[in-house]
């Protein structure tokens, strides 16, 4: 008996599945973002925090927080881009932009009064 007849043999993929394992999918650059979102803010408030001359330093990253993820969002939108995963890169410039657009809204309400 050889190697390879005692192996279970699997069925091929199909071409969606071939693609969609190629490609990505727009749910997982979301919460790709979704989780450099949560591990970088406290990140960002600890560098703020340490290096601001103020008590109010480490709130600085919560105001401007769609500024502020352009710094992992755009290496981590780099590796999509050279991997080729054009739909997990379409997730994370969905939720990059969203949690911008919000951001600049809310903080646009707070400083217009």
């Amino acid at each position: 008996m050889t190697e390879d007849a005692s192996r279970p043999t699997t069925a091929p993929e199909t071409g969606a599945a071939q693609a969609t394992r190629r490609t990505g999918s727009v749910l997982e650059g979301i919460g790709y973002a979704a989780l450099v979102l949560v591990l970088g803010t406290p990140l960002n408030m600890f560098v703020f925090g340490a290096f601001s001359r103020d008590q109010y330093g480490m709130l600085v990253p919560l105001l401007f927080l769609g500024v502020g993820q352009l710094v992992y969002v755009l290496p981590l939108a780099l590796v999509f881009r050279v991997r080729r995963r054009t739909g997990t890169l379409k997730g994370l410039a969905i939720a990059a932009g969203t949690v911008f657009l919000i951001n600049s809204l809310c903080t646009f309400a707070m400083y217009s009064y």
